[in-house]
């Protein structure tokens, strides 16, 4: 093994002749003061490079030579932090650099260093991410160490503790050395939800007799994915007609939208009838949040009349949630109450439900003009700003105007009218080629009569032409 203090004397000693690409001949190196300077450099650096933060930096250097010292220094250093850094060279642009780092790292697959190469792999696994160089003979050693029956343990222990890539990775591993059912049963519990997936996904493909039992357990799982999955499976597995009608039944009033709209699949598949059963369970008092609202949202699938009377109920609902999928069927089923239903929208605390309104007012429900002046009047005099101009930009550009000008009227809002305005004060303005309605000239023209607005239209050049060739001046 060279050891650092070798290679930092070697340093002193290269050759200044190097060979032509065909080897026919010798030369004096060009380059040679230039890499005579960098080993000076190098030379100067590492020997100052007294402790493990010193190569760490100095492994991140600049110049080749000191990278490539650093790291033979940080094998006399073993650890983590050491190992890291080692994992980072195995991609660098020099080749000696690289071989040096390898070297380096297949000495950590030693059972003394194991704990040092399980903290670190997730480093390491962003190698197959890299195209410098081929890593494919190391990342098959580390392979085959970490599913020693030595390293057993550590597996368990850092697969318990790790997320995402890393997580998945030592999953394999460990169903490659123990099997996907007792691989799925030593995660059943694990914190990330994707490696509970990972683990249920394999059970589904190993076809074993133990793997309905599993999923079946996890139809209880806390992430949707893992019960939507495990729904798929159970439903797809060989049960009768009747445990799916069950399994549908169960699954029914699950709190996630992409469970429940698989439900609605299969119970379309198995014969279930979702009305009567919805009905049934409206009967019963026994529901929580969570249930009402997947209730409530079958019910305006189905286009339920029957469930106008909860919607109405949950409309006093302590969750957000709640109100706003009590809204969507109320929108969706009771067409004559749009009106009543967006102005007490207009009344609840929430931000998020107003928002929510404000999409199906874009999309899927129509007012008349006079409401939605209204509630923009009232957002602007309210000094909401934002959800005033959004209700604004479903109107008309001249009922943007007449809005505009019942602003200018009040000082309070004058500013708001003042911004709306100028938007349209502008040459070749829309306005000059398109003409007011007759119910909004009249609302117009009955605003340009107020002193205080005909003065407060007077910055608006183009604005004032345009109301002059419509006659409204």
């Amino acid at each position: 093994m060279l050891n650092f203090r070798s290679w930092l004397e070697s340093l002193v000693g290269t050759v200044t002749k190097h060979t032509t690409s065909d080897g026919s001949r010798a030369a004096t190196n060009p380059y040679a003061a230039w890499l005579a300077n960098l080993r000076k450099l190098a030379i100067g650096k590492l020997e100052t490079a007294l402790d493990v933060e010193a190569l760490l930096s100095a492994s991140a250097d600049r110049n080749g030579f000191v990278r490539e010292g650093a790291i033979h220094a940080l094998d006399d250093h073993p650890g983590t932090a050491s190992l890291s850094a080692i994992i980072a060279r195995l991609n660098d642009w020099v080749p000696q650099v690289r071989d040096a780092a390898q070297r380096a790292y297949l000495r950590y697959l030693d059972e003394q260093r194991a704990d040092a190469v399980f903290a670190c792999l997730g480093d390491l696994r962003t190698l197959r991410r890299k195209t410098r160089h081929h890593h494919a003979d190391l990342l098959s050693k580390t392979e085959r160490f970490v599913e020693r029956s030595e390293n057993r343990p550590l597996l368990r222990r850092y697969l318990a503790t790790s997320r995402g890539e890393t997580a998945r990775y030592l999953l394999a591993r460990l169903q490659a050395v123990e099997g996907t059912i007792a691989a799925a049963q030593v995660v059943a519990a694990h914190s990330d939800p994707s490696v509970r997936l990972a683990a249920l996904t394999a059970v589904a493909d190993s076809n074993r007799p133990e793997a309905l039992v599993i999923a079946r357990k996890a139809l209880s799982d806390r992430s949707s994915s893992v019960r939507t999955s495990a729904f798929r499976f159970v439903f797809a597995g060989s049960i009768d007609a009747q445990e799916r009608q069950l399994l549908c039944r169960t699954m029914l009033l699950d709190p996630s939208v992409g469970t429940r709209s698989v439900v609605c699949w299969a119970a379309h598949e198995c014969g279930f009838d979702l009305r009567t059963e919805l009905l049934a369970r409206m009967a019963e008092s026994a529901v929580d949040a969570h249930q009402a609202e997947a209730w409530l949202w079958h019910a305006t699938k189905l286009g339920m009349a029957e469930a106008v009377d909860v919607a109405k109920a949950n409309l006093e609902s302590p969750r957000t949630f709640t109100r706003m999928i009590a809204y969507q069927l109320l929108f969706a089923l009771c067409p004559q109450e749009h009106e009543a239903l967006v102005l007490r929208a207009w009344r609840d605390p929430s931000s998020k439900l107003k928002r929510f309104v404000l999409l199906k007012l874009r999309t899927a429900i129509s007012l008349r003009r006079d409401v939605l002046v209204a509630m923009a009047l009232g957002r602007f005099r309210e000094h909401d700003g934002v959800v005033g101009a959004s209700l604004v930009r479903m109107l008309s550009i001249w009922s943007q105007v007449d809005i505009a000008l019942q602003l200018l009227a009040s000082a309070d809002t004058d500013l708001d009218g003042k911004a709306m305005l100028s938007e349209w004060d502008i040459l070749y303005s829309p306005l000059m080629y398109e003409a007011p309605s007759t119910d909004v000239f009249g609302e117009i023209q009955a605003q340009l009569k107020d002193d205080t607005v005909r003065q407060r239209t007077g910055d608006f050049p183009h604005l004032l032409e345009a109301f002059k060739k419509h006659g409204l001046m």
